[in-house]
C-alpha cells in the first residue's frame, strides 16, 4: 500500500474548508492508499524562532504577504471583542474539532519543518490540495508549498486554488521557486493556471474540487439524511461583508413565504453583527451544514463549496460575489470559472438581475451531471498517473 502525505486545511471554522478536506482523504483511501495528513503543531524552540525571523526577512519587502496576514490578525481582534462572535465561534470550533477526530484516520502532529522533512523521507508521495492554500499570504510558508518536501520523493497539487485573479511582481521569484519543484500540479480553477503558467511555463491542469471527485452517492453514505426543518426554507451561507445581500434575500423569503435560516457570519466583522434571518444557526455541525443545503428549497451564498454542494443536490441557488469585481483582492475568479465551466454563470447575482429571476432559471441537472462526470473522469485520471497507479 502506498503511503502517501496530504496537506490539507483541517483547522478551522469553515466548513466547507473540512470538507474538501475529507472528500480528498475518503477518495484516496478509495483508491486503496494510505492518506496521511500532516499538521504543524509549531514549537516555540530555536527552529521555530529562526523560521519566523527568515519568514520576516523575506516578506518584510512584500506588502501584499504582511497585508493579508495583518488583516485577518486585525479581524480575529475584533470578532474575539464581541460575546456573540466569540460564543459561535468557540462552539463551530468545537463541532468542526469533533468532525476531524471522527472522520480523519490517520493525522501525523510534527513540530517543525525539520521534523516534518524527516517524517516524509519514507513516503511514496505528498499531495497538497485543495482549496485556497497558494493564497499570496501563504507563498513564504513552507507547508502548503511543499518546501519541507525532500527533493526525491514526489510532490503533487491537487486542485489547489490560488484564490486570486492575479499576484504581485514581487511574489512571482517565490512562486517560480515553489512551483518549479512540484512533480504533478494540479489547480482547481482556469485563472490559477493561467498564474501558474505564466511563472513556470505550460504545466498546470485544471480539475475538480475535491468535493466533486466523490458522488452524490458518496455523499449521501458519508452523511445521514436528517430534514433540519418541515417548512419551506432558504438557507443562506454568507461569508463576504455585503449587508445588502441578506436585505435583498430577506424580501425574496418575505415575497415567496419562505423561512430564511441564515448560518451566523462569524469570518468577517465590520464592527456590527449584522447576520438576518427568521432562523440564524449559531454553529451548526458539519453534517448539519449539508443537509441544511440538502433539503433547502433555495439556497443563497457567496460560498464556493456552498456553492457546489447545491449543485450536488441540485438545488435552486442563487451566488453572490463576496467582494466587488474591482477590489485587487477579489476571489471571486474561483465563482466565475467553475459555474462558467459548467455553464451555470447565470446564477450569479448582479445588479442586471434578481433573485427571483435566478431561482425561477431552472437548471437541467441531467446536463450539468454529465459535465461534471466527464471532468471527474479526467480528474481520476491526473491523480492515477500522478500516483502511478495500474
Amino acid at each position: 500500500m502506498k503511503k502517501v502525505g496530504l496537506v490539507t486545511p483541517i483547522r478551522g471554522v469553515n466548513y466547507g474548508m473540512v470538507l474538501q478536506s475529507y472528500a480528498l482523504q475518503y477518495h484516496l483511501d478509495k483508491l486503496g492508499l494510505n492518506p496521511i495528513v500532516i499538521r504543524i503543531e509549531e514549537k516555540k524552540d530555536l527552529d521555530y524562532y529562526v523560521y519566523k525571523l527568515e519568514f520576516f526577512l523575506r516578506t518584510v519587502t512584500k506588502p501584499p504577504v504582511l497585508r493579508s496576514i495583518f488583516r485577518k490578525r486585525l479581524r480575529n481582534k475584533k470578532r474575539n471583542r464581541n460575546p456573540i462572535l466569540q460564543a459561535a465561534y468557540t462552539a463551530r470550533r468545537r463541532k468542526i474539532d469533533a468532525f476531524v477526530r471522527d472522520r480523519f484516520s490517520n493525522i501525523l502532529v510534527v513540530s517543525s519543518r525539520a521534523e516534518a522533512r524527516e517524517a516524509v523521507k519514507d513516503f511514496d508521495a505528498v499531495i497538497v490540495g485543495s482549496d485556497q492554500q497558494w493564497h499570496p499570504g501563504a507563498f513564504f510558508g513552507y507547508l502548503s508549498t511543499l518546501m519541507f518536501v525532500p527533493d526525491d520523493i514526489t510532490k503533487i497539487s491537487y486542485a489547489t486554488s490560488l484564490g486570486v485573479s492575479s499576484i504581485p511582481k514581487c511574489l512571482e521569484k517565490r512562486g517560480k521557486e515553489f512551483l518549479s519543484r512540484i512533480d504533478f500540479l494540479s489547480v482547481r480553477e482556469a485563472t490559477g493556471k493561467r498564474i501558474v503558467d505564466s511563472l513556470i511555463g505550460e504545466k498546470a491542469v485544471v480539475v475538480l474540487d475535491p468535493t466533486l471527485l466523490i458522488t452524490r452517492n458518496d455523499w449521501d453514505s458519508l452523511v445521514e439524511k436528517k430534514k433540519p426543518l418541515d417548512e419551506p426554507y432558504v438557507f443562506c451561507y454568507l461569508l463576504g461583508d455585503n449587508v445588502e445581500y441578506g436585505s435583498i434575500i430577506k424580501q425574496f423569503c418575505h415575497d415567496q413565504s419562505y423561512k430564511m435560516v441564515t448560518v451566523r457570519n462569524i469570518e468577517t466583522y465590520t464592527g456590527k453583527v449584522r447576520d438576518v434571518g427568521d432562523i440564524i444557526l449559531e454553529a451548526p455541525s458539519v453534517e448539519d451544514f449539508v443537509n441544511y443545503i440538502r433539503f433547502a428549497d433555495v439556497v443563497c451564498t457567496d460560498s464556493f463549496h456552498c456553492t457546489v454542494f447545491s449543485i450536488i443536490y441540485h438545488k435552486q441557488f442563487v451566488t453572490f460575489y463576496r467582494t466587488k469585481p474591482t477590489d485587487k483582492n477579489s476571489r471571486n475568479s474561483r465563482i466565475d470559472d467553475f459555474l462558467g465551466e459548467i455553464g451555470l454563470r447565470n446564477h450569479i447575482y448582479n445588479d442586471g438581475n434578481t433573485v427571483s429571476e435566478i431561482v425561477r432559471s431552472r437548471v437541467n441537472y441531467h446536463a450539468i451531471d454529465s459535465k461534471i462526470s466527464k471532468l471527474r473522469e479526467m480528474s481520476n485520471q491526473f491523480l492515477a498517473n500522478a500516483l502511478k497507479l495500474k
